[in-house]
């Protein structure tokens, strides 16, 4: 009886330390596909960011140009013009299909296109004031800043893009594990960084 006792007991023992052992499979298995999908989500986040930050490197650049050919009168100062001409669009089509699974982004996405070919047409058409003699009148439609609205509708339209598909993950406050993208701020790139003393 004491040895049927015994080996009921080592059975029993073992198929606890065995239902453990898979409990605890069960569990890390679980931990690890949440890590691996918020890896996956944090990557893809990222890659619209940096979409939307060369988007708007692009446009910024091509205004510069604009602005550069206009005061200067040099053909070179177009060549971020054209470069940002040539490849905007495919930023914006990477971005479309980097947030063709979110409704709201797609709608977004098709605004952001739109008031692009607005601002790109408002800098072509002053180059073609400026190039058909009347210099004045370009560097005065620049002056009167007539395209300031679709930029501005533009910059707001990148931060409403980015806004929604995650707080500012390039902040690392939001790395800590006791913040909450609430309470996270980002500094200012136009604020100078203080040099460690």
């Amino acid at each position: 009886m004491q040895t049927l006792y015994k080996r009921s007991s080592v059975i029993g023992c073992f198929a606890l330390l065995l239902a453990i052992v898979i409990g605890a499979a069960f569990i890390t298995k679980r931990q690890l596909d949440i890590q691996v999908r918020t890896a996956v989500s944090v990557i893809h986040t990222r890659q619209v960011l940096l979409q939307l930050s060369q988007t708007e490197s692009l446009l910024k650049d091509a205004e510069t140009g604009q602005r550069g050919y206009l005061y200067t009168g040099k053909k070179e100062y177009l060549a971020p013009y054209h470069l940002a001409v040539s490849n905007v669009d495919s930023h914006i089509d990477a971005l479309a299909k980097l947030t063709a699974d979110n409704p709201e982004q797609r709608a977004r996405i098709v605004s952001l296109r739109n008031q692009t070919r607005a601002k790109l047409a408002e800098l072509a058409e002053t180059i073609k004031v400026y190039d058909s003699g009347n210099k004045d009148q370009a560097k005065e439609l620049v002056i009167a800043d007539s395209g300031s609205a679709p930029w501005a509708s533009e910059t707001a339209t990148v931060e409403t893009i980015a806004t929604p598909i995650a707080p500012p993950i390039w902040n690392d406050e939001l790395f800590r594990p006791d913040a909450s993208p609430a309470s996270a701020s980002v500094t200012p790139a136009s604020e100078p960084i203080e040099p460690a003393t």
